[in-house]
């Protein structure tokens, strides 16, 4: 009776210690990883969708740069994002490209590929012209990383063109 007991504790204590490190890996994680834009490129078609009117399509390559400064190692196996111009959702998608990241101050770059269709922007009231800048839009996401522990999900936002407003 008393060593099924003693089974009990012990799997319960060695259960709260896996968990425990499992919240402060992900604490570190979460708090050391950083995701900075590095360059966004944008090539713009025309293309035949069945209808009359052609579409104009801005393809987007948007390069993010991933900072590790956490002592784990992750392996980047996912990264699912939505991009908005103001408050308008304007395209989403994902990106499956597996990416190692050492620990300890390693870096990698993902390159996040969004079209943008020129009808989509129309209905929502938004404009591109060829040869003008990129009107500032934002992307959101989540990269889903693996450590040796398990599998978690990073939070991140982007700006690109930033209006920045004056400090009073």
């Amino acid at each position: 009776m008393k060593h099924g007991l003693f089974k009990t504790s012990a799997l319960i204590a060695a259960s709260s210690l896996l968990l425990s490190a499992c919240s402060v890996v992900k604490d570190q994680i979460t708090d050391k990883v950083s995701f900075d834009l590095a360059a966004v490129n944008a090539n713009m078609s025309l293309q035949q969708d069945g209808t009359y009117i052609p579409d104009l399509v801005t393809d987007l390559a948007v390069q993010v740069s991933i900072g590790n400064a956490s002592p784990v190692q992750l392996r980047l196996t996912q990264v699912n994002y939505q991009v908005y111009m103001g408050e308008a959702l304007i395209a989403e998608g994902a990106n499956s490209d597996q990416l190692a990241i050492a620990a300890n101050g390693g870096t990698g770059d993902i390159t996040l590929r969004i079209a943008l269709s020129g009808k989509k922007l129309l209905t929502e009231g938004l404009k591109l012209k060829r040869g003008e800048s990129l009107p500032p839009f934002r992307v959101e996401g989540a990269a889903q990383v693996g450590t040796p522990i398990g599998q978690y999900a990073l939070p991140f936002t982007l700006n690109y063109n930033e209006e920045t407003k004056p400090s009073n």
